[in-house]
């Protein structure tokens, strides 16, 4: 695009229904085919309304994208252009859609880093809530869209905040997998975790046993390093308990203090983890530390009843202490 051209002017178009019904809003550019859809509950919307001229250079001296380059910048100036109105009656830059989330909230988890940072440009708060009290920074982090969470955080995204069932934008990246998987997700949600704890987001009372049932090695280490509980006084959801399968979460977690004899409100045991994967190395680790010692009879006779089902020798070996 030329540095000297101009966006061409848009228009919004709106059909209202009956009052306090939700009416779509219709923003056309003239050329490009570009097109949006909004939403808005404002009766006061309909008509045709112009948005005016502006040039990129204009933009970029003028608006709040400072420091970004001109092709950074021109994706972000249509899309604000697109939205612009000035005057009376200007929409909300956080409407809530038929699912409950805002535009920024679907930007997010999209991964559309032009769009995220064009809304929030546009007055879109970072940390608008949708009906299940979940922030964009929660999309984002569900998904591991790593540049759209640093944008997030930059603009002010309160890294801890917690939705409906209590989760923080930590504990949704801990149990986010993108599909297919990909080979880069393991260090992208570490990345995530990283960038969320040095933007104040508090360990959460689960956290550390969310990283060890998942299989997080990495997030778990960071999460015991920001303060994190390897040896919570709970009941319920013990991190050694839920990572008994897997020797390298055992290690990191003994080493922070976790007794591997501890038992969950239910009586198991991180050794009854390391046969639920069947893993040989785990049960051999916990073997070596004492973990058997923790096995009621009745647990024990069971656990051999399983292996010997399974012909799995090596497993009844460990368990017989052989």
């Amino acid at each position: 695009m030329p540095d000297d051209s101009r966006i061409p002017t848009a228009t919004f178009t709106v059909e209202v229904p009956a009052a306090g019904e939700q009416a779509f809003v219709h923003a056309v550019v003239h050329r490009g085919g570009v097109r949006w859809i909004g939403e808005t509950t404002n009766p006061n919307f309909g008509g045709t309304h112009g948005i005016g001229e502006q040039t990129i250079d204009e933009f970029l001296r003028d608006g709040p994208l400072g420091g970004l380059t001109r092709e950074e910048a021109e994706p972000i100036f249509r899309h604000i252009a697109t939205h612009r109105r000035s005057g009376e009656g200007a929409p909300d830059p956080n409407p809530l859609n038929a699912h409950g989330v805002t535009p920024l909230h679907e930007r997010a988890g999209d991964g559309d880093l032009a769009g995220v940072r064009a809304l929030l440009a546009a007055g879109a708060d970072p940390d608008a809530r949708s009906l299940g009290r979940g922030t964009p920074l929660h999309e984002a982090c569900e998904r591991i869209h790593v540049e759209v969470v640093d944008a997030l955080l930059a603009a002010g995204a309160d890294a801890g905040a917690l939705n409906a069932h209590a989760q923080s934008p930590i504990a949704r990246v801990i149990e986010a997998g993108r599909m297919p998987p990909t080979p880069a997700d393991d260090a992208d949600r570490q990345r995530i975790v990283r960038a969320l704890l040095a933007h104040g987001a508090p360990v959460g009372d689960r956290d550390v046993w969310r990283a060890a049932a998942w299989t997080r090695p990495g997030i778990l280490a960071d999460l015991l390093g920001a303060g994190g509980e390897a040896a919570p006084a709970r009941e319920h959801d013990v991190p050694i308990v839920a990572g008994g399968g897997s020797v390298e979460i055992l290690a990191i977690l003994v080493g922070a203090g976790a007794d591997v004899k501890t038992r969950d409100g239910f009586g198991r045991t991180a050794v009854h983890a390391a046969l639920d994967s069947a893993d040989l190395g785990a049960l051999r680790y916990l073997a070596e530390r004492g973990a058997l010692a923790a096995l009621t009879d009745d647990q024990r006779a069971s656990l051999l009843a399983d292996t010997r089902r399974w012909k799995r020798d090596d497993l009844t070996a460990v368990l017989e202490g052989r």
